[in-house]
């Protein structure tokens, strides 16, 4: 596959205010949380598509769209093993990393990746963009 998904039109501003990140991510920075939850706060709708929910789960990867373009989600998960990523983990996010670089290294768009952050540093989400393997 030569070209890369598209991206549409985003239905949510992406100057949207997440005020349930202060009810998600708890102050203490060793408090276990849900990061789907920090996921769906932060991409386009809430539409978070996970993969391999069972298999690695101090690790959630999947699918959504971020301003209305496609992007690939890598977070650690600290409700499973506080987010200490085992081998299972580790061989899940590589997987999902690889297929991304793989099924976008054909493209001659300009890379372009996304990181945020989930106000602490304790809470992170990953999202990476096809366009980032490029």
């Amino acid at each position: 596959n030569m070209m890369l998904p598209p991206c549409r039109a985003p239905q949510d501003s992406p100057n949207r205010q997440t005020p349930e990140m202060g009810t998600i991510v708890p102050e203490k920075p060793t408090a276990p949380y849900d990061i789907r939850r920090v996921v769906e706060a932060l991409v386009d709708q809430g539409d978070f598509f996970e993969v391999q929910a069972g298999f690695g789960r101090s690790l959630v990867v999947g699918f959504a769209r971020m301003n209305g373009c496609p992007v690939g989600i890598v977070a650690n998960q600290p409700e499973y093993l506080a987010g200490v990523l085992d081998i299972d983990s580790a061989d899940k996010g590589g997987r999902f990393i690889r297929l991304w670089s793989w099924s976008n290294s054909n493209s001659s768009r300009a890379s372009r990746g996304a990181r945020v952050n989930a106000r602490s540093s304790a809470a992170r989400a990953a999202a990476w963009s096809p366009r980032l393997f490029a």
